[in-house]
């Protein structure tokens, strides 16, 4: 799971793991990765929650190998970082590592007012030209 700093990885990353959707709790930056193993329908899973500042983007590719599915979170209440966002999830998508792998965009943080919707946001990521055929937003 990876998106630019502050788009709310590890908040989404504990939800999944932990199950709480009330508990509000501080979160520090991520410094590169924390690693979460869960069982979903008898389903055992990995999921990488990667530190989303500059610093540590360049890491994200020791993690592309054998990668099925890649949850890109975005802040869809920061209009202003959407292009940024597009540049570093299409950086991703053209690598190698990276071709077969499904893409689900999570438009995090719906509750802030105007936050963007998915038509919107794929617009703003440009999500026909990932090379991806695989691809969903979820709000």
């Amino acid at each position: 799971m990876v998106g630019l700093d502050s788009s709310g990885k590890t908040s989404i990353a504990n939800r999944f793991i932990y199950g709480n959707e009330t508990y509000v709790y501080p979160v520090l930056p991520t410094k590169g990765y924390t690693v979460y193993k869960m069982v979903y329908k008898g389903q055992s899973y990995t999921l990488w929650d990667c530190g989303g500042s500059k610093r540590f983007r360049d890491l994200w590719r020791n993690h592309y190998a054998g990668t099925y599915g890649l949850i890109f979170v975005v802040d869809a209440s920061d209009r202003y970082r959407m292009g940024e966002a597009k540049d570093v999830l299409h950086t991703i998508a053209m690598d190698r590592e990276m071709e077969d792998v499904v893409v689900v965009v999570l438009a995090n943080k719906q509750d802030v007012p105007n936050a963007m919707k998915a038509k919107e946001i794929e617009f703003a990521l440009d999500m026909n030209r990932l090379n991806q055929q695989h691809w969903h937003i979820h709000e």
